[in-house]
């Protein structure tokens, strides 16, 4: 009975480590793959700009590892932030019928989708990303808004006028407070590391 126990519980050792094996492998592919496109990028720039080596300067960046925890944390994040001005902007201006299930729909639908197409993007895309400075997120959140716009069950629109100015106005105070929370992350960091 011992036996067994301790028998179990040197495979569960053993899966753990192969399952890091596992990962450590994956991660350094992922990182033999980023060299590879750093590489080519740096080629291509010295080709098109008759650039030498020696006068790029290339700055990398710790980036955080990407846990579950960590994306649930900010989807549920950036889902508040979303219900939030949706329901202050309904509630100023008035452009749908005021119905609370409704309005947590249509969050709900936007940020979801929103995610995933930037989560799709960045997976497979990402050097359009890069070469676009982020550019590319806008169309995705005016498709992934008028997606949701249309997926929310009876949501009705009581004034287009209005409508187009509660986008415009959630946009820009949406884009102003998560650019205002990333600085703030930023310097905490900084803070950190000094």
């Amino acid at each position: 009975m011992i036996n067994n126990l301790m028998d179990k519980e040197q495979n569960k050792k053993n899966e753990v480590k192969e399952k890091q094996k596992q990962n450590d492998i994956e991660e350094k592919q992922s990182s033999d793959d980023v060299k590879k496109e750093i590489d080519n990028l740096l080629k291509e720039i010295e080709n098109r700009y008759n650039i030498d080596k020696e006068n790029i300067k290339l700055v990398r960046i710790p980036q955080k590892k990407v846990t579950l925890k960590r994306v649930l944390l900010s989807l549920l994040l950036g889902y508040l932030l979303d219900l939030f001005l949706v329901i202050a902007l309904n509630g100023y201006l008035a452009f749908a019928e005021y119905d609370i299930i409704r309005i947590i729909i249509f969050a709900s639908i936007f940020t979801v989708t929103e995610v995933l197409l930037k989560q799709i993007l960045a997976k497979y895309i990402f050097k359009l990303m890069v070469m676009s400075f982020g550019l590319i997120t806008i169309p995705i959140t005016i498709i992934s808004f008028i997606f949701a716009f249309i997926a929310t069950p009876g949501l009705i629109i009581e004034s287009v006028g209005r409508f187009i100015l509660f986008f415009v106005i959630f946009m820009i105070t949406r884009l102003t407070i998560k650019m205002f929370i990333m600085q703030n992350n930023i310097l905490a960091q900084r803070g950190k590391k000094q």
